[in-house]
C-alpha cells in the first residue's frame, strides 16, 4: 500500500501497534518496543532470523499470533508487568530463546506459544494466569514444581506434556484439566488439588508415575480424581454405582455393562461411556441408568448410548 511504502525501513507502528519491519533486517538486531505501545501484531516478525532480543516497554497489552513465530535466533526476551495475553503460537520454534520470566499481570497463554522453544527455561507461571491454550509449554523445562491458582480456569491439551515437572498443586475445584495435559511427565510424583475438583479429561496425567500409582491402589475400582470418577482400573463388575456426589465423568472405553449415574453430574467427557461393552465382533455400547432430565440422560442420547431411567 501506499501508506506502508511511504515508512522508511525499519520498524513499522500503526497508531499504538507495532506491526513489523520493513526492508532487510540487519544481522543481530535488537528490538526494544517504544513506549505507549498496545500491542505487537499477528505474525509482526515471523522467521525474521535476525532478531536477536525483545525488550517490551511496559504498554503493551498482547503479543500478537505468530509474532515471532520461527525466529530462530532470538535468544533474550525481556516482558514486563502490563502484558495480558500472549497469543498463539507468538514464541512457537524459537528454538535459541534461553530464559524467560512471565508477568504476574499474564492472564492468557495461547496454544503452542512456546512449543518447541527447546532450550527455553520458563521460571515461573503468572498468579493471574486463568487459560493455558494447548502445547503452550509442551517440551519446555520448567520449575520442578507449579501451583495453579485460583484463577486457573483451562489447562489445555498437552500444555506441560512431557515436561520435566516434578509436583503440580490444584488450588481451584473449576479448572478444567484437558486431555494429556500433563501426560509424558516422567518425574510428576506429586499432584494435589481440593476435594471438589471434577473437570478432568482423558489421559490427563498418563505415563506419570502418580498415575501408575493411583491405578495400582485402587485395582479393580473406578478410579476417583476428587469428584470426578475417572478411570477403571482393572475388572470392574457390573451394574457400576457412582459414588453419590460425583459431579464428573471421563471413564473412557470401559468395559462394564450398566453404570448408574447420580443427578449430581455436572460434567461428562464426550467420550465418556461410549464404549463400553466389548461382544468379540466390535464394541457397543452398555446401558446408563439415570433420571430423565439428568446430564447423563443428555449424553446418552447425543452418543446414541442406550439410557433407562429410574423412576
Amino acid at each position: 500500500t501506499g501508506w506502508y511504502n511511504s515508512h522508511k525501513d525499519g520498524f513499522v507502528y500503526l497508531g499504538k501497534y507495532l506491526c513489523g519491519y520493513k526492508g532487510y533486517m540487519p544481522q543481530n538486531t535488537k528490538l526494544k518496543v517504544k513506549k505507549g505501545t498496545v500491542g505487537i501484531a499477528g505474525c509482526a516478525f515471523e522467521k525474521e532470523n535476525n532478531l536477536v532480543s525483545l525488550t517490551c516497554s511496559g504498554s503493551e497489552k498482547y503479543i500478537g499470533k505468530y509474532a515471532f513465530y520461527g525466529c530462530s535466533k532470538l535468544r533474550s526476551v525481556k516482558l514486563k508487568n502490563g502484558l495480558q495475553a500472549i497469543e498463539a503460537n507468538a514464541f512457537y520454534d524459537c528454538d535459541s530463546l534461553k530464559t524467560i520470566k512471565l508477568p504476574d499481570t499474564i492472564k492468557t497463554i495461547g496454544s503452542c506459544a512456546f512449543e518447541y522453544c527447546d532450550k527455553l527455561t520458563v521460571a515461573n507461571l503468572p498468579k493471574k494466569i486463568a487459560d493455558i491454550g494447548r502445547e503452550a509449554f509442551s517440551h519446555c523445562k520448567l520449575p520442578d514444581s507449579l501451583t495453579f491458582s485460583k484463577n486457573v480456569k483451562e489447562i489445555g491439551s498437552w500444555a506441560f506434556g512431557n515436561t520435566n515437572l516434578k509436583s503440580v498443586v490444584f488450588k481451584n475445584p473449576e479448572t478444567a484439566i484437558h486431555y494429556n495435559a500433563f501426560s509424558g511427565c516422567k518425574a510428576l510424583k506429586s499432584v494435589k488439588y481440593p476435594s471438589g475438583i471434577y473437570k478432568i479429561e482423558a489421559d490427563a496425567f498418563s505415563g506419570t508415575p502418580w498415575y501408575k500409582k493411583l491405578l495400582k491402589k485402587h485395582k479393580n475400582q473406578i478410579v476417583y480424581i476428587g469428584k470426578c470418577a475417572y478411570a477403571e482400573s482393572g475388572d470392574v463388575k457390573s451394574p457400576v454405582t457412582l459414588k453419590k456426589g460425583t459431579k464428573g465423568i471421563c471413564l473412557d472405553e470401559t468395559a462394564f455393562a450398566e453404570i448408574i449415574v447420580p443427578d449430581t453430574v455436572k460434567f461428562i467427557w464426550y467420550r465418556a461411556l461410549y464404549w463400553v461393552l466389548d461382544e468379540g465382533e466390535g464394541i457397543v455400547s452398555g446401558v446408563i441408568i439415570c433420571s430423565e432430565n439428568s446430564l447423563a440422560a443428555e449424553h446418552a442420547l447425543n452418543n446414541g448410548i442406550v439410557v433407562r431411567y429410574t423412576e
